[in-house]
């Protein structure tokens, strides 16, 4: 199930990025800006990746109203 594994891939991924910039202690690594960048990134990909999981294949009979 390759699509289900990208799905979650790319949500630890944004997980990992959101905790990186709500980290509280010690200095941060990156600018909040880069992480939002790779944020709107990640977002963009994990909401093409859910498409690709949940979505349901249409045949001909639901095209023309037939079941």
């Amino acid at each position: 199930m390759p699509k289900a594994s990208s799905l979650v891939n790319v949500a630890v991924r944004n997980l990992a990025l959101c905790k990186e910039l709500t980290q509280t202690s010690g200095p941060a690594g990156r600018s909040e800006e880069t992480i939002l960048v790779e944020m709107f990134a990640t977002l963009h990909d994990l909401t093409a990746h859910a498409h690709d999981a949940y979505e349901k294949p249409q045949g001909d009979f639901a095209l023309s109203g037939k079941k």
